[in-house]
């Protein structure tokens, strides 16, 4: 025997008897840092060394095992032949070989270990030796089996929940998700299953560590919190899975909620919230403030005839600025959406057409090129027809304010999936990422003396239509308005 195996065998031996010593004084707290039992084989897959705790465990006596294979203290052949393959497997390729077995049989009856076998290698790069350590896992498995039942239990539901559910292991591996949580990563549950939690997030973008889920394994509890991913809004859950008996951690659950859509409606309820103080702002204080200026008004009328041409522009220019204001009661009235309107059966077409001269007229003074398509055979809606030419009156002039003094703007009407749609569009200046989501609200403008009213209406009356209204803009290349309608 090589003395490098003896001196092995000798610390091994040392370390033996201090074990033996901290057990006989009832120490067994320090005794844990020899959990492993160890042996040693030779090329014959003889013993060479066998420690005091795996010989009790076989119920042999360690000094008589030397010398001996393992097929020699047992009637388990089968096992026998596993063992022997494995060591010659390591002494041909050098390799360690990890291996779980239930075939051991102990004093201790039927349980589960787990064996590794490495090479003990000489000076001369030969393998010498083979030392096996050997670890009873009967726990781990134990505690394994019972999470895996719980997972089987879960899977039941989680199949059936119509949220995005993940469950992972307490070693950050994947061990079941559904459906809707593959959908919403965009990666198959095949894909999914197995994987390392760490690994899939790293695809997906996330924080590993700062993931809920994987809290969740050091016991941190996750309820409703605010994610956004994939540019939706989630509400995570995710909690430590237990064992029932012993209180440990087997695993976790993360459980998704995609409340987009709630966001959404929570923000148009806001935006409704905020058009019904105007409208109530609009219908107690705009018809007060009409009547007096209407007097105000018809004196300055009156007056402007009387005096000389040098004060006409004056009078002039404080007529225009009465109008001005009359138009802005107007727009709150239309805000106001507690008015009687007259809905009847026509033809958006007709409409259009009703106003294209007005339009016409005004592109000509701003050199605008004014474009209109109107496609045929479009079905009759129910509208209210003062309201739609205020739809596009504020519409067109809003794209040619937007163009100056050249550009073009185009009208045309289509028919798609049974839906009826206006399309408004202009060549101008575009808008800004960051107030497409905003132009809509009420006293929002980019205009230097806008009013931040015009658009709030269009929404008012495209709402109060039952229809659709939609932006789709570039900055620097123009905006189109999109407005749907259903047919009758």
């Amino acid at each position: 025997m090589s003395q490098i195996i003896q001196d092995y065998i000798d610390a091994l031996k040392t370390a033996d008897a201090q074990l033996e010593k901290l057990i006989a004084n009832g120490e067994n707290s320090k005794a844990h840092v020899f959990l492993d039992d160890t042996y040693i084989f030779d090329k014959d897959f003889k013993y060479l060394y066998a420690s005091i705790s795996g010989a009790k465990k076989l119920g042999q006596d360690p000094a008589k095992m030397v010398g001996k294979r393992y097929r020699d203290i047992s009637n388990d052949g089968a096992f026998a032949q596993i063992i022997e393959e494995h060591l010659n497997k390591v002494f041909v390729t050098g390799k360690t070989i990890r291996y779980e077995t239930r075939q051991i049989p102990t004093v201790l009856g039927n349980r589960y270990f787990e064996y590794i076998l490495n090479p003990l290698w000489l000076p001369n790069k030969e393998i010498g030796a083979v030392i096996c350590s050997v670890r009873d896992i009967t726990e781990r498995k134990l505690t394994e089996k019972n999470f895996s039942k719980q997972v089987g239990k879960f899977n039941q539901i989680i199949n059936l929940c119509p949220m995005p559910v993940v469950m992972i292991d307490k070693h950050g591996q994947i061990v079941s998700v559904n459906q809707v949580y593959a959908k919403s990563v965009c990666i198959s549950q095949n894909d999914l299953v197995g994987k390392p939690f760490k690994y899939v997030a790293a695809d997906l973008g996330i924080e590993y560590e700062k993931s809920a889920v994987v809290k969740a394994l050091e016991g941190i509890e996750t309820w409703q919190e605010y994610l956004t991913f994939s540019g939706r809004i989630w509400l995570r859950n995710a909690l430590p899975i237990k064992d029932q008996q012993t209180g440990d951690i087997l695993g976790a659950i993360g459980i998704y909620s995609d409340i987009t859509e709630y966001e959404k409606l929570k923000e148009e309820m806001a935006k409704l919230d905020r058009l019904n103080l105007i409208g109530e702002m609009a219908a107690g204080v705009a018809h007060e403030i009409r009547n007096p200026m209407t007097v105000v008004k018809g004196y300055l009328q009156f007056l402007s005839k009387k005096v000389s041409e040098s004060m006409q522009e004056q009078f002039s220019i404080a007529l225009d600025e009465l109008e001005h204001i009359e138009q802005i009661i107007t727009d709150f009235l239309s805000l106001a959406g507690n008015k009687l309107n007259q809905y009847k059966e026509q033809n958006l077409n007709t409409i259009v057409k009703g106003i294209i001269p007005l339009l016409q007229t005004d592109a000509i003074k701003r050199g605008i090129d004014l474009e209109v398509s109107l496609i045929d055979d479009i079905p009759d809606l129910l509208l209210n027809e003062k309201e739609i030419k205020q739809l596009i009156l504020n519409l067109v002039r809003n794209g040619m304010e937007a163009m100056g003094q050249h550009g073009v703007l185009i009208i045309e009407t289509n028919v798609k999936d049974d839906l009826v749609s206006l399309h408004i569009s202009d060549s101008g200046c575009g808008l800004r990422t960051e107030y497409r989501e905003k132009i809509f609200d009420p006293f929002f403008t980019t205009k230097e003396n806008g009013t931040g009213l015009g658009l709030a209406v269009c929404a008012g009356i495209v709402r109060r239509h039952n229809g659709k209204i939609e932006v789709q803009s570039e900055e620097g290349r123009g905006t189109s308005f999109i407005i749907t309608f259903k047919p009758l």
